[in-house]
């Protein structure tokens, strides 16, 4: 986690000590589950950009660990059905 990221926020409490608050939960993304749930749904980021009504340059951003990928974006995401490469089984 890098400070200068944002990914770790310092804040002191009533005892006037640093404590550092992490903003990555466990309803965002990180990039490398970002990449994950791109191959699973067999997208590239321009697609998923557009479906998302974003920038391509602001998925590249969260691939790149630049920004965090928003919460409901994240859920998003991870709600798209899976991409199947594998022909449906006859009845």
């Amino acid at each position: 986690m890098d400070v200068a990221r944002g990914e770790i926020r310092g804040a002191l409490n009533r005892a006037g000590n640093v404590v550092y608050i992490s903003l990555m939960t466990e309803e965002t993304l990180t990039p490398a589950q970002l990449k994950r749930e791109l191959r699973r749904i067999a997208w590239g980021q321009v697609r998923l950009a557009q479906k998302l009504g974003v920038w391509p340059s602001e998925v590249r951003d969260w691939l790149a660990g630049k920004d965090p990928v928003p919460e409901l974006v994240a859920s998003d995401i991870r709600n798209l059905p899976s991409y199947n490469l594998r022909a449906p089984r006859p009845a």
